[in-house]
């Protein structure tokens, strides 16, 4: 099933609105991080396909951003660290699913998203070393202490856990 921003899915009990994202704006700082990497040359040849798959397919920097609604729950789920300016999404959440990579300092790049989006609760994911050598594992510890001190329940996403919302 395509989906487009604008659409409302409905899929049993849930109630999903698409809207447009934004791919983030790799930086200067993770370029330098990927380049210095030593799974970059272990994974040169990866590298080199994603590049030329990226050339053929170009995403032009769009994704999705996704309200899920059930049960007198919101979810809202982005597919990477980033905002349409376009886009008037919606704010107070019960959980934002948050990508917690892409940038040199992915703590200060998800700031205004925070202060935008408003969550109740973040969970972060994509933090890990899931596609090298574009990824790496990031450290969560020091913004989810930050959120957490500020009042707004934050916690790196573990595989194979449950998460109540």
């Amino acid at each position: 099933m395509r989906v487009t921003p604008g659409d409302t899915l409905c899929i049993g009990p849930f109630e999903i609105d698409v809207y447009q994202g934004r791919h983030c704006r790799f930086d200067f700082g993770v370029a330098r991080q990927t380049l210095l990497r030593k799974s970059t040359v272990t994974y040169l040849s990866k590298l080199m396909r994603l590049w030329r798959l990226n050339k053929a397919y170009p995403e032009n920097q769009e994704t999705a951003f996704y309200e899920i609604r059930a049960e007198g729950k919101r979810l809202q789920l982005m597919g990477s660290m980033g905002m349409d300016e376009t886009v008037d999404y919606p704010a107070a959440a019960d959980a934002l699913i948050l990508p917690f990579q892409g940038t040199g300092d992915p703590a200060k790049t998800v700031a205004p998203i925070v202060a935008a989006l408003k969550p109740k609760r973040i969970l972060l994911d994509h933090y890990d070393d899931a596609f090298p050598p574009l990824s790496s594992q990031v450290r969560t510890d020091d913004f989810v202490v930050r959120m957490n001190g500020k009042g707004i329940l934050t916690e790196a996403m573990e595989s194979g856990k449950g998460y109540e919302i």
